[in-house]
């Protein structure tokens, strides 16, 4: 352990719009304890103070500093300069514009390479990150996108030079999914929800940009069709209170169940017949890699990163955004036809195969000892 290299990765912030985890905190949670021990001690900084996703990170064993600051303090990159010296950093990986701008400077304060990691495509990035982009774009030693779209962004609206940055796809932890035999479905005594119902399941924080107010307009159509399902709304944040008021007011509450956040998702999706992703935008959405892996049939909605990913018609459904329409239709289709749900969850899951969190962490791992390898 004393000759494994410190890694620091930074974050403006663990938790975003009242949710428990948000993806990248998600996203660590895999990474970090998938690691090669022996060669790599990894550690998070955030900018802002301990919240519950800094204790469950702790809780994984990963050390987690907390610099207590806001996205525009300016003792930031003295703080950040610190903290790697102390630890004896030897790259930072950096995650959210306040972090990737201190980030930077506070890496080139210190001698270190750094890498920035965008994870989504920001339809209305502000105009002083554009400025802050442009002036630190020298700084980044090498650049992260999570997807093919997510690196047009990158080029096109952070300044980024295309020769720094590569796509590595997030990756998932697919042995959860993946375990053999019937799912569980003791859960569902808790939820009210029997046995032989079918279900529809949303997976994400409960937020304006990941379309649970398409999926509700969608579920009234469904149920509207005479199809008994059950539509699941897993993930906590901001729009709760607005979502099951719209549940009620469309006169489907009952048949809809929000779930909040959950530890078990893997069983939930492996007890669901249909995932949807309703996302208006969305950089690289992990729960499609976990709906694949469960053997969902899954809907996407065009404007997701890693819509590439789905062969519309035969490894999912791709669809528009904003079309409670086409995800009813599509619902429909795969409820009321058994061959075609099971076919296409199959191809779904062959498809995932290759995405699993360890090939991500192997591709990393190369990444941080061809940097260091630079000097």
């Amino acid at each position: 352990m004393h000759d494994a290299i410190p890694i620091l990765h930074v974050l403006d912030k663990l938790t975003l719009g009242g949710s428990h985890l948000h993806g990248v905190t998600r996203l660590l949670s895999w990474w970090l304890p998938a690691h090669d021990r022996s060669r790599f001690r990894v550690a998070v900084a955030t900018l802002r103070g301990r919240d519950a996703a800094g204790a469950h990170l702790e809780g994984l064993g990963i050390p987690v500093h907390y610099l207590e600051r806001g996205p525009f303090d300016p003792r930031v990159p003295w703080d950040l300069a610190r903290l790697a010296r102390r630890s004896g950093a030897r790259l930072l990986h950096l995650h959210g514009y306040a972090a990737c701008n201190f980030g930077r400077l506070a890496a080139r304060g210190c001698g270190l390479p750094c890498i920035v990691h965008e994870h989504i495509v920001d339809q209305h990035i502000p105009g002083y990150q554009r400025l802050a982009d442009r002036l630190l774009a020298p700084l980044a030693s090498h650049a992260l996108a999570i997807s093919e779209p997510v690196r047009e962004f990158m080029l096109r609206g952070r300044a980024l030079p295309p020769e720094r940055v590569e796509v590595l796809h997030n990756g998932i932890p697919l042995a959860p999914f993946l375990a053999p035999g019937p799912p569980d479905r003791s859960w569902r005594a808790a939820a009210g929800i029997p046995n032989g119902e079918p279900l529809v399941a949303l997976v994400g924080r409960l937020h304006e940009l990941k379309g649970q107010r398409t999926f509700l307009d969608a579920a009234r159509a469904v149920l509207a069709a005479g199809a008994a399902a059950r539509f699941l709304l897993v993930g906590d944040g901001e729009l709760r209170a607005e979502l099951e008021e719209q549940a009620r007011r469309l006169g489907i509450a009952e048949r809809v169940h929000f779930l909040g956040h959950r530890e078990d998702v893997p069983t939930l999706l492996r007890d669901s017949e249909v995932a949807v992703i309703a996302s208006l935008s969305e950089g690289g959405p992990l729960v499609l890699f976990e709906a694949m892996a469960a053997g969902c049939a899954t809907l996407v909605t065009a404007t997701c990163g890693l819509a590439s990913v789905v062969a519309d018609g035969e490894t999912g459904f791709v669809i528009p955004p904003r079309d409670p329409g086409a995800i009813a239709d599509r619902v429909l289709r795969l409820l009321r036809d058994p061959v075609l749900r099971r076919r296409m969850a199959a191809a779904g899951r062959a498809r995932v195969a290759g995405y699993d969190v360890a090939e991500s962490v192997r591709r990393l791992e190369e990444l941080y000892l061809r940097l260091l390898s630079r000097g």
